[in-house]
């Protein structure tokens, strides 16, 4: 069993006196405190992909990307952690890297474990067919730090920033159906993304991945599984991912109804795909609520202690 640490020790230690510092300790305020803490790694990446990129020499410039996403992880997680310190007043415990390896592998092993498990389901009836593999060696690895760099991000941004503090106001339940949402919304942009598919993402993702924040109250169990889908579905299988074509090592043909297949969106959309996430969330569900990591809403919470101290 994966350590984890307690729902408690995430709340906020500050504790405002002035009207201001009140309003700055709201949960609502400080999801978009954080994004601002955030927001210079976001606009370096940017101007590296704009103005500086472009200029670098073809043969320098996948190491020259590497390079910048390992710097933009050390500068993201630093951001939180000066937000953590600075505004909550707390350390930022769900950034420990002390269990981030275990963690990790473990997400790794659930995400890229349903994604086989998927496939398979897919392959019996002939919907997925290998028609050969890719030539370039390097297509398992040449990419792999921005993928994994763009699943931390999401997961900073949903789990650890959305979820956990709607959490702290409105309590768990609402806050995995509007973290879960937004996921979903969020991927209306994508190419040949529909209603359904955000809804199927929503289910599907949102669920598991607020489930396994849930479950450790750290990110890396649910970066790893993020991290585990997206690269066996791409780089390994050569599904399209959330609409978007990639390379992958093996050259599939996907037939077969929509529903089932998922369609030009990806395997993601497919009944198949929400049927498995789905079942799997809820059993880390389960397993985060039998850990008591389940957490109450601010006025539940305010009655709790009420009726412990009449009690006392």
């Amino acid at each position: 069993m994966l350590s984890s640490v307690k729902a408690e020790n995430l709340l906020t230690r500050a504790v405002p006196d002035t009207l201001t510092g009140r309003i700055i300790q709201f949960p609502l305020m400080r999801i978009l405190i954080a994004v601002l803490f955030l927001t210079p790694v976001t606009l370096l990446h940017l101007v590296f992909e704009q103005h500086v990129k472009p200029g670098i020499p073809d043969g320098f410039r996948a190491i020259s990307v590497n390079i910048e996403t390992i710097i933009g992880f050390i500068l993201m997680i630093l951001a939180y952690r000066l937000y953590a310190k600075y505004v909550e007043m707390r350390k930022a415990h769900e950034l420990s890297i002390k269990t981030a390896p275990r963690e990790f592998l473990t997400g790794l092993t659930i995400g890229g474990g349903l994604m086989v498990l998927i496939v398979i389901i897919l392959a019996l009836p002939g919907c997925y067919r290998i028609t050969g593999f890719n030539s370039d060696g390097m297509v398992l690895i040449k990419d792999l730090l921005p993928l994994a760099m763009a699943a931390f991000v999401e997961e900073i941004l949903f789990r650890v920033i959305i979820f956990k503090l709607t959490e702290e106001l409105l309590g768990s339940r609402i806050a995995i159906i509007i973290q879960a949402g937004l996921f979903g919304l969020a991927h209306l942009g994508n190419e040949h993304a529909t209603l359904w598919a955000a809804t199927a993402l929503a289910i599907e993702a949102g669920i598991i991945l607020a489930a396994a924040y849930m479950y450790t109250r750290r990110i890396w169990l649910a970066f790893g599984i993020h991290l585990g889908w997206n690269y066996f579905q791409a780089y390994v299988f050569g599904i399209t991912t959330s609409g978007e074509t990639l390379e992958g090592l093996i050259e599939p043909e996907i037939t077969g109804p929509e529903w089932l297949t998922g369609g030009n969106f990806g395997v993601e959309t497919s009944v198949v795909a929400v049927l498995l996430c789905l079942t799997a969330g809820i059993i880390i569900l389960k397993m985060a609520v039998a850990g008591d990591k389940y957490v109450l809403s601010v006025w539940n919470r305010k009655k709790s202690s009420s009726a412990q101290v009449e009690n006392y």
